[in-house]
C-alpha cells in the first residue's frame, strides 16, 4: 500500500521542476532512434529500464578504421645494413641475378651507407630498394616491413557519445518515463 505520510513536498517539487516532458518532435525522433536503431544498441531486447540506461551513457565500439601501419621517414645505418644483408645472402645462391645484384650491393649500397641516417623517403633509396626486390633478392614484404612501423598509438576500441547526447545534444538525459512514453 502506497501512502503519503512521509511526502516531502520539497522533494517532489525539485525532481518534477527538472523533470520535462519531451516535446513532440523529439518523442519521434526518440521513437525512431528506439525503432531503428541505428547504433545497433539493442533497444528491441531490452525492457525500458535497460533503455534508459543504453542510452543515456557513452559506449565502446570495435574501431571502424582498420589498422594501418606507418611510413617510416628514416632507418638507421645499421637498420638498413641488415637488411641489405638479406639480399647480398641471397644474391649468392644458384639463380639469382648475380652481375646486376652484385652492381646495387658493391656500389650502390655502400654508398648509401656513408650516412648514419638513411632518408627512406628519398627516390634514391626507394628505386634501390625497388630493383632489389625486382632481381630477386629482397621480397616486396620484407621492403614493406622495413619501410613501415606498427601504430603503436591505434586504439582497438573507440568510445561513441550517448545516443541521448547525440540526439538532444550534450547535457541531456532521458528519463525512464521518456521512454515508456517512446514506446507507447
Amino acid at each position: 500500500m502506497i501512502t503519503n505520510t512521509h511526502f516531502n513536498p520539497d522533494l517532489l517539487a525539485s525532481a518534477l521542476s527538472k523533470s520535462v516532458p519531451l516535446p513532440d518532435d523529439d518523442l519521434k525522433a526518440l521513437q525512431k532512434e528506439l525503432t531503428d536503431d541505428p547504433a545497433g544498441r539493442g533497444y528491441s531486447r531490452m525492457a525500458d529500464s535497460a533503455v534508459v540506461v543504453a542510452i543515456n551513457v557513452a559506449y565502446m565500439i570495435v574501431n571502424p578504421t582498420p589498422k594501418q601501419p606507418i611510413p617510416r621517414a628514416t632507418a638507421t645505418n645499421d637498420e638498413f645494413a641488415k637488411l641489405v644483408a638479406k639480399a647480398g645472402a641471397k644474391a649468392g645462391k644458384p639463380g639469382a641475378p648475380n652481375e646486376k645484384a652484385k652492381y646495387y650491393l658493391d656500389t650502390v649500397i655502400p654508398l648509401i651507407l656513408r650516412s648514419a641516417t638513411i632518408d627512406l623517403t628519398s627516390s634514391a633509396i626507394t628505386d634501390t630498394l625497388d630493383a632489389l626486390v625486382a632481381l630477386g633478392t629482397l621480397t616486396q614484404g620484407e621492403v614493406t616491413a622495413f619501410m613501415t612501423r606498427p601504430d603503436v598509438d591505434y586504439q582497438a576500441e573507440v568510445e561513441r557519445p550517448s545516443r541521448a547526447s547525440v540526439l538532444f545534444g550534450d547535457g541531456v538525459t532521458l528519463e525512464l518515463s521518456d521512454i515508456v512514453a517512446a514506446r507507447g
